[in-house]
């Protein structure tokens, strides 16, 4: 079977958190590492859990159209820091990304903060606002949005 990858799928292609991974940290993993139990999509195909990871996979028997998201269900997180590892294969143009603290509108698209993950390098680290106001901050860069909506950015760090 020959294998592509989502270059759409916007919400994660590899997520590692199995249970020991972050846990001796004090961090709760949100993913068993064994299967999607509490993970939704629009179109669960897509989805499967390989080698301890979840992974997102488009082929030509089921290629991908439009962006895919794969959303955790159980439960409401207050402030957190997220540990991912992550993997993408494909062409240079493969993108991915995980949403966070995002809304799913009725159709199964998302909409909300993501930290993208790209397989050239360019946008890892980049803040997207996914259907809003787009690029939030490059790789490298703050951005303080005002009361007012105006974006202040200044650059933290070499990209």
């Amino acid at each position: 079977m020959s294998r592509k990858s989502l270059t759409s799928l916007a919400m994660i292609v590899v997520l590692a958190l199995a249970g020991s991974l972050f846990a001796e940290d004090g961090f709760k993993p949100i993913f068993d590492g064994r299967t999607l139990d509490g993970w939704k999509a629009p179109n669960m195909s897509y989805w499967s859990v390989q080698d301890g990871a979840i992974t997102g996979q488009s082929t030509e028997q089921n290629p991908v159209r439009s962006n895919q998201f794969l959303v955790w269900q159980l439960g409401q997180i207050d402030d957190f820091e997220l540990k991912l590892q992550f993997k993408l294969e494909g062409t240079n143009a493969a993108n991915s990304g995980v949403q966070i603290r995002s809304q799913v509108h009725p159709d199964g698209s998302v909409g909300g903060y993501q930290p993208d993950i790209d397989r050239a390098g360019n946008y890892v680290g980049a803040i997207y606002d996914e259907r809003g106001r787009g690029m939030l901050a490059e790789r490298g860069q703050k951005t303080l949005i005002t009361a007012d909506g105006k974006m202040n950015k200044s650059s933290f760090a070499d990209s």
